[in-house]
């Protein structure tokens, strides 16, 4: 059973070293689509990437050696994030930690707030 999942989106965050040790509990990381690269920079890695690829195009995920890719059409009614968040919850981790869902489209922020009513009671978030 996954203790901690992080879901890892293409907002805005700083790796400081308290983020890092949040990041570093996750035992299972998952990111959406170009959210992967904030691993990447911090030495680390997304167990898995998701998404259309459209902000992560196939020609850089050979920078992801030992990631495993979920590859969506861009032509869906979900975004990213929220396919990357129904993947974590097939695993039923006790707690999620969501990073960059914060930035400066407005629109995304709020996408990724609605996020949360996925999430079931038993999950901390």
């Amino acid at each position: 059973m996954v203790q901690c999942a992080g879901l890892f989106l293409a907002g805005e965050f700083k790796m400081t070293p308290e983020v890092k040790g949040w990041v570093k509990k996750c035992d299972l990381r998952v990111a959406a689509d170009a959210g992967a690269w904030y691993l990447k920079r911090s030495n680390l890695h997304p167990h898995v990437i998701i998404g259309d690829f459209d902000s992560l195009p196939k020609k850089h995920h050979r920078h992801f050696p030992k990631s495993e890719f979920y590859a969506y059409s861009p032509i869906k009614d979900q975004s990213d994030a929220e396919l990357a968040l129904r993947f974590i919850l097939t695993k039923k981790p006790r707690e999620i930690v969501v990073f960059g869902a914060l930035g400066k489209k407005i629109d995304y922020m709020f996408s990724n707030f609605s996020l949360l009513a996925f999430i079931s009671k038993n999950v901390q978030a």
